[in-house]
């Protein structure tokens, strides 16, 4: 089998179908790039940085947003530690001139107090 040798007029025609092509493709990329810019702009859209609802975003981003206004506001305000405190002293006790000591002869159940003991007597209210 010969092979033949291509025509000029072949080759420059079809090297002009193929630079019409070139641009024709050239033009679809640059205009699916818009597109994809469009909408990728779109995808980044919420409530913060549009005029839609907060309920318009995505339960993540919404949990997103939650988490990072809490690193913030711990990153704001550290908390200080507490010092520890032993339990707290009894309270004082009266002075045992403000304590009249009361005798119960009596053992009855009913009694607050066993016989033989004192308790203090009630203070008035202020």
């Amino acid at each position: 089998m010969v092979v033949m040798p291509p025509r000029e007029h072949d080759l420059a025609a079809e090297n002009e179908a193929l630079r019409k092509d070139i641009e024709i493709l050239q033009h679809e990329v640059e205009v699916l790039s818009a597109k994809v810019a469009e909408l990728e702009a779109r995808l980044g859209q919420n409530s913060r940085s549009s005029s839609l609802p907060p309920s318009s975003d995505s339960p993540k981003s919404r949990a997103e947003r939650r988490a990072a206004q809490r690193e913030a506001a711990k990153a704001k305000v550290p908390r200080q530690s507490v010092p520890a405190v032993s339990s707290p002293a009894p309270p004082a006790r009266p002075s045992s001139a403000a304590v009249t000591p009361t005798r119960s002869s009596s053992t009855s159940p009913n009694d607050a107090t066993p016989a033989g003991t004192t308790s203090p007597t009630p203070r008035p209210r202020a």
